[in-house]
């Protein structure tokens, strides 16, 4: 029996960022100890734009054995979800079970609002979550308490912590 090549395959990763890069707005979370938000940019919807572009940037704290969805969701003044984009990071591109410790990750996601919604946009939430289980990771405060299930970011990046 011979050996017949059938084509070539070239496997390739994505280029590692260890480095912090320039951002809006810094605003540090810990995400059960696998995922710190370092902080993000923030340009809303502008003159004839329906959509909200939001970048969040993320930095591996331990190799992770699932692959979380990441979320950004536009709130209403009453916390009503008027719009939201959950992806796994990068629209794909970066799983988090590809993360290696240290590693930051640059997640853009680009939300669609409504026209009745832009008005009534008041806040971003964004975090992480186990796909299968829907389980949010805890924003974790400095000794392990559970604060929260999420970031609440303003709409304004200036009014940011």
């Amino acid at each position: 029996m011979a050996d017949i090549p059938l084509g070539s395959l070239e496997v390739a990763g994505w280029l590692r960022r260890f480095d912090v890069p320039p951002m809006q707005v810094s605003r540090a979370a810990n995400f059960g100890n696998l995922i710190e938000l370092l902080g993000y940019d923030l340009n809303p919807p502008g003159e004839g734009s329906a959509a909200a572009e939001v970048v969040l940037y993320w930095r591996a704290a331990a190799a992770m054995e699932i692959a979380y969805t990441t979320f950004v969701h536009v709130l209403d003044a009453a916390g009503q979800v008027i719009a939201q984009v959950d992806h796994v990071p990068g629209d794909g591109a970066f799983p988090t079970t590809g993360w290696l410790p240290g590693e930051v990750i640059t997640d853009r996601f680009v939300v669609p609002l409504p026209p009745d919604a832009i008005a009534r946009a008041h806040a971003v939430e964004v975090g992480a979550y186990d796909p299968a289980t829907l389980q949010r990771l805890p924003q974790l405060d400095d000794v392990g308490n559970v604060l929260d299930w999420r970031v609440l970011l303003p709409l304004q990046p200036a009014e940011a912590p």
